[in-house]
């Protein structure tokens, strides 16, 4: 039997003839797992499996702070000292208690469309990823400025593209050792960390989803 599990849209054939669906629109639902009918096979993207390259070591586990899409304020960040206000666009990757260098990598192959110094983030990089004929932009913040590959880089999945700058520095734009990461649906730069209207969160993947264990 084939099965689908909706993650948000396009269809992904993986081995043993299982595909995942990827939807356009965002849901707060986990997945959900449903046979694929004839028809939806017919437009099943080939090749397999869909499978992004963790962009830092202990990448799930370390999620602990700031998920997808939580709001927060000042006053009720789980962050201390905490300056901003809004729906978070991505995942913070905490590394406050780890010294020394933390590799940063790209998720798949692609192509850096941004590599600069940001207010908010210190050094960011932005990887434009082409996986299937689909799309995804994302956004590593909180980097070493000095570390981080030069715009119009080709870069392979896997390949160190820089590494977390030091807390309280202004690598990471004096806030603390973390990895900033979120996925962009449209092929459109938007440094944004956070949107002041929950409704713009739709622009943003959840990147958790696809790094089911």
């Amino acid at each position: 039997m084939r099965i689908a599990m909706s993650i948000t849209g396009v269809t992904l054939v993986l081995a043993g003839g299982a595909a995942f669906f990827w939807n356009e629109t965002r849901t707060p639902e986990a997945a959900l797992v449903r046979a694929i009918t004839p028809e939806q096979e017919s437009i099943a993207l080939p090749q397999a499996p869909f499978r992004l390259h963790d962009p830092v070591d202990e990448f799930l586990e370390r999620i602990t702070q700031k998920h997808f899409g939580v709001f927060i304020t000042p006053e009720t960040s789980p962050v201390q000292n905490d300056r901003f206000t809004g729906w978070h666009t991505g995942v913070d990757v905490e590394y406050e208690d780890t010294a020394g260098d933390i590799g940063v990598r790209a998720i798949a192959d692609g192509i850096v469309i941004e590599s600069t110094f940001a207010k908010g983030y210190g050094g960011v990089v932005v990887i434009r990823h082409i996986i299937d004929g689909k799309t995804l932009l994302a956004l590593y913040g909180h980097l070493d400025p000095a570390s981080i590959l030069p715009k119009n880089t080709n870069v392979r999945q896997g390949q160190t593209i820089g590494v977390l700058g030091e807390g309280g520095t202004h690598e990471t734009d004096d806030v603390r050792k973390h990895l900033h990461f979120s996925i962009l649906k449209k092929d459109e730069i938007d440094l944004r960390g956070y949107v002041q209207d929950e409704k713009e969160l739709e622009a943003w993947y959840d990147p958790q989803t696809f790094y089911a264990r």
